[in-house]
Protein backbone atom coordinates (compact mmCIF):
# COMPACT_ATOMS: atom_id res chain seq x y z
CA UNK A 1 0.00 0.00 0.00
CA UNK A 2 1.30 3.40 -0.98
CA UNK A 3 1.61 5.81 1.91
CA UNK A 4 1.43 9.51 1.08
CA UNK A 5 2.72 12.21 3.40
CA UNK A 6 -0.27 14.53 3.92
CA UNK A 7 1.81 17.72 4.18
CA UNK A 8 3.81 16.92 1.04
CA UNK A 9 0.60 16.01 -0.79
CA UNK A 10 -1.16 19.23 0.20
CA UNK A 11 1.88 21.39 -0.66
CA UNK A 12 2.32 19.74 -4.06
CA UNK A 13 -1.42 19.90 -4.76
CA UNK A 14 -1.53 23.63 -4.01
CA UNK A 15 1.56 24.18 -6.15
CA UNK A 16 0.02 22.21 -9.01
CA UNK A 17 -3.32 23.99 -8.73
CA UNK A 18 -1.66 27.40 -8.80
CA UNK A 19 0.55 26.39 -11.72
CA UNK A 20 -2.32 24.88 -13.72
CA UNK A 21 -4.50 27.94 -13.09
CA UNK A 22 -1.77 30.08 -14.61
CA UNK A 23 -1.28 27.69 -17.53
CA UNK A 24 -5.00 27.53 -18.35
CA UNK A 25 -4.82 31.21 -19.32
CA UNK A 26 -2.96 30.01 -22.47
CA UNK A 27 -6.17 29.28 -24.33
CA UNK A 28 -4.46 29.31 -27.74
CA UNK A 29 -2.97 25.87 -27.00
CA UNK A 30 -4.52 22.43 -26.67
CA UNK A 31 -5.35 20.98 -23.25
CA UNK A 32 -2.43 18.58 -23.61
CA UNK A 33 0.02 21.39 -24.41
CA UNK A 34 -1.28 23.57 -21.58
CA UNK A 35 -1.14 20.92 -18.89
CA UNK A 36 2.02 19.27 -20.28
CA UNK A 37 3.80 22.61 -20.45
CA UNK A 38 6.82 21.06 -18.74
CA UNK A 39 8.53 19.43 -21.70
CA UNK A 40 12.28 19.00 -21.10
CA UNK A 41 14.68 17.78 -23.76
CA UNK A 42 16.23 14.32 -23.78
CA UNK A 43 18.72 13.44 -26.51
CA UNK A 44 18.20 16.84 -28.12
CA UNK A 45 14.42 16.36 -28.51
CA UNK A 46 11.55 17.46 -26.27
CA UNK A 47 9.96 14.59 -24.32
CA UNK A 48 6.55 15.23 -25.93
CA UNK A 49 5.36 16.22 -29.39
CA UNK A 50 1.83 17.45 -29.95
CA UNK A 51 -0.48 17.03 -32.88
CA UNK A 52 -4.09 16.47 -33.83
CA UNK A 53 -5.86 13.18 -34.39
CA UNK A 54 -9.30 12.14 -35.47
CA UNK A 55 -11.45 9.11 -36.00
CA UNK A 56 -14.77 9.51 -37.77
CA UNK A 57 -16.47 12.47 -36.06
CA UNK A 58 -14.10 12.54 -33.07
CA UNK A 59 -11.18 14.98 -32.95
CA UNK A 60 -8.62 15.36 -30.18
CA UNK A 61 -5.13 16.57 -29.39
CA UNK A 62 -2.52 13.87 -29.62
CA UNK A 63 0.55 13.57 -27.42
CA UNK A 64 3.51 11.50 -28.55
CA UNK A 65 6.43 10.58 -26.33
CA UNK A 66 9.75 11.11 -28.13
CA UNK A 67 11.37 9.05 -25.36
CA UNK A 68 9.68 5.71 -24.70
CA UNK A 69 8.40 5.98 -21.09
CA UNK A 70 7.81 2.23 -20.92
CA UNK A 71 11.31 1.07 -21.87
CA UNK A 72 14.09 0.36 -19.42
CA UNK A 73 13.58 1.62 -15.91
CA UNK A 74 10.45 3.73 -16.26
CA UNK A 75 10.49 4.48 -12.54
CA UNK A 76 13.84 6.23 -12.99
CA UNK A 77 12.48 8.36 -15.86
CA UNK A 78 9.28 9.19 -13.96
CA UNK A 79 11.23 10.05 -10.80
CA UNK A 80 13.58 12.32 -12.74
CA UNK A 81 10.67 14.04 -14.52
CA UNK A 82 8.84 14.40 -11.23
CA UNK A 83 11.76 16.18 -9.54
CA UNK A 84 12.42 18.45 -12.52
CA UNK A 85 8.72 19.25 -12.85
CA UNK A 86 8.48 20.39 -9.22
CA UNK A 87 11.42 22.75 -9.72
CA UNK A 88 9.84 24.05 -12.94
CA UNK A 89 6.48 24.67 -11.22
CA UNK A 90 8.10 26.44 -8.26
CA UNK A 91 9.95 28.80 -10.60
CA UNK A 92 6.78 29.41 -12.58
CA UNK A 93 4.61 30.37 -9.63
CA UNK A 94 7.13 32.02 -7.31
CA UNK A 95 5.46 35.43 -7.64
CA UNK A 96 1.88 34.08 -7.62
CA UNK A 97 2.04 31.38 -4.95
CA UNK A 98 -0.57 32.12 -2.28
CA UNK A 99 -2.60 30.09 0.17
CA UNK A 100 -5.69 29.92 -2.00
CA UNK A 101 -8.47 27.37 -1.92
CA UNK A 102 -9.37 25.72 -5.20
CA UNK A 103 -12.38 23.63 -6.02
CA UNK A 104 -12.08 20.71 -8.33
CA UNK A 105 -11.30 17.06 -8.60
CA UNK A 106 -8.10 15.10 -8.26
CA UNK A 107 -7.26 13.04 -11.30
CA UNK A 108 -5.78 9.63 -10.57
CA UNK A 109 -4.60 7.19 -13.22
CA UNK A 110 -3.19 3.68 -12.88
CA UNK A 111 -0.60 3.64 -15.66
CA UNK A 112 -0.05 -0.10 -15.30
CA UNK A 113 -3.69 -0.79 -16.21
CA UNK A 114 -3.86 0.41 -19.80
CA UNK A 115 -6.20 -0.26 -22.67
CA UNK A 116 -3.87 1.34 -25.28
CA UNK A 117 -6.67 1.69 -27.81
CA UNK A 118 -6.58 5.49 -27.88
CA UNK A 119 -9.88 5.96 -26.07
CA UNK A 120 -8.22 7.59 -23.06
CA UNK A 121 -6.30 10.01 -25.28
CA UNK A 122 -9.44 11.00 -27.15
CA UNK A 123 -11.53 11.41 -23.96
CA UNK A 124 -8.84 13.51 -22.23
CA UNK A 125 -8.00 15.62 -25.33
CA UNK A 126 -4.40 14.39 -25.22
CA UNK A 127 -3.74 14.80 -21.51
CA UNK A 128 -3.43 11.02 -21.34
CA UNK A 129 -1.56 9.58 -24.32
CA UNK A 130 -2.22 6.49 -26.40
CA UNK A 131 -0.32 4.31 -23.91
CA UNK A 132 -2.46 5.60 -21.02
CA UNK A 133 0.51 7.53 -19.63
CA UNK A 134 0.09 11.00 -18.27
CA UNK A 135 2.45 13.66 -17.12
CA UNK A 136 3.01 13.56 -13.36
CA UNK A 137 0.42 16.23 -12.77
CA UNK A 138 0.17 16.36 -9.01
CA UNK A 139 3.85 16.17 -8.31
CA UNK A 140 3.91 12.86 -6.50
CA UNK A 141 4.07 9.24 -7.55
Amino acid sequence: MLKIDKEVFERNLLLTQTYCEMQLANTDKSTAEILRSFNPEYGGKPIFSFGNASYKQYHWSETTWNVDPLSGSQNALYKELFEKQLIHKLKGVENNFTEQLYQGKIFVAAIDETVIDGASECASDGLIDGNDCRQLILGFT
